[in-house]
């Protein structure tokens, strides 16, 4: 059996039976494509070489060794917090010295912006530029704004063809035909406040100006089928459960589709855990407009609440994916032929085979869970994978299909 009929094989087993999951993904992701862009690891190179270079420069150098020199003397527990973590016990003190200048660099430059002083802003200002420039150029910039607009068109088409009421389906169309790709770029006039974050941007639904932040992360993505997943994803944050009580006012037409993705049988989407929400009141930790807001929204995470540690919200993560999936399926309707061949061609969202260690509490499902339980469960993606292997997909094939979310069982 050839590489690609073994790999169809591998993954309509684990669609047609529910056993032996964890064997199943791994054996796909071995043989799957590779889920990170080869050519990715040379982006990462320039990028640190750009923010070591800034580091070094004469003018952060100056400001970082006042700064160690003050807190030194005034052995404050801040630079000795710093020291015992990093356990430098081993290391010498010019070491200790550059490392220390990286950390300032980093944090307390690059990661608060703007500075106070003019010439470390242009510093900042040019090291953005230089790398959106040297690595995110217009070629790969029309490449990415191409999948966009296929992407996009495709949402599109998949909201018109869902059978939602016709007041929610405009304002959710409205609110889709409008987002666009954001480039940070000058920097001076992009309004972020802090460059540590754009140069580690990847591709990120921003929902007050209701665009995707795109950042050098974007060149990752192994493949443009699992590009092209990732921005109906992001898409899918538009009007996924927290972005759709705080920016529409009707009735949520997916309360079904939630409502599956958060039981056994799919993802099992975690609900937020509001058990420290009074407390943080209380201590002041969060505001009483932020306190009110989580407690009218409990879909939504926020930067303050849940703090790390403390499980935030699975669904928005969950409905996004389950939105890509029908994106997805429908661009293999064939509407645009030229795209659903091409995209037909790679496995999806490969990217979800790199092994993660997730942190307590995040917003994020198992990749794992992820990838099986919405992505690769849908019918019609499992239809399309069928067609393109014939009767080798019928050997040693379960006869109990995975479970997906519809929106209209």
């Amino acid at each position: 059996m050839g590489q690609r009929n073994k790999l169809m094989t591998l993954i309509a087993m684990y669609l047609f039976s529910t056993t032996a999951l964890a064997d199943t993904y791994n054996e796909i992701c071995q043989t799957a494509h590779p889920w990170e862009n080869p050519e990715f690891s040379e982006v990462v190179k320039i990028r640190e070489k750009k923010i070591n270079d800034f580091s070094q420069n004469i003018l952060v150098v100056k400001k970082a060794d006042e700064i160690m020199s003050k807190l030194m003397s005034a052995k404050s527990p801040i630079i000795f917090d710093w020291l015992q973590k990093r356990n430098f016990k081993e290391k010498s003190e010019e070491q200790i010295v550059l490392e220390w200048r990286s950390y300032y660099a980093q944090m307390l430059v690059l990661n608060s912006y703007p500075q106070k002083d003019k010439k470390i802003n242009n510093l900042i200002e040019n090291l953005v530029d230089s790398l959106y420039g040297k690595i995110m150029n217009q070629s790969q910039q029309a490449r990415l704004n191409n999948l966009f607009s296929q992407a996009k068109k495709m949402a599109l088409v998949t909201i018109k063809e869902m059978n939602l009421p016709k007041i929610q389906k405009k304002e959710i169309l409205d609110r889709v035909q409008k987002i666009k790709l954001f480039w940070p770029r000058p920097f001076v006039k992009a309004n972020i406040s802090s460059a540590l974050d754009v140069v580690s941007w990847s591709v990120a639904y921003d929902p007050i100006p209701n665009r995707i932040n795109m950042g050098l992360e974007a060149l990752r993505y192994p493949n443009e089928q699992s590009l092209f997943a990732v921005f109906a994803h992001e898409i899918g944050h538009s009007f996924d459960p927290c972005r759709y009580g705080a920016f529409f006012t009707n009735t949520n037409p997916f309360m079904n589709v939630i409502e599956c993705l958060r039981g056994p049988k799919s993802v099992g989407a975690k609900l937020r855990d509001d058990s420290k929400l009074e407390s943080f009141l209380e201590t002041k930790k969060i505001s009483l407009g932020l306190y009110q807001s989580l407690k009218a929204n409990t879909n939504c995470n926020k930067h303050e609440y849940p703090p790390i540690g403390t499980q935030s919200d699975q669904i928005n993560e969950s409905f996004a994916d389950w939105f890509s999936a029908e994106v997805l399926a429908q661009n293999l309707k064939g509407l645009d032929k030229q795209w659903s061949k091409k995209l037909a061609q790679n496995m999806v969202r490969s990217d979800l085979c790199e092994q993660k260690n997730l942190v307590e509490g995040t917003s994020y499902p198992r990749s794992q869970d992820r990838l099986q339980k919405i992505y690769l469960a849908h019918p019609l993606l499992l239809s399309h994978l069928i067609s393109q292997n014939g009767q080798a997909l019928k050997i040693g094939l379960g006869k109990e299909k995975a479970f997906y979310c519809e929106l209209s069982p």
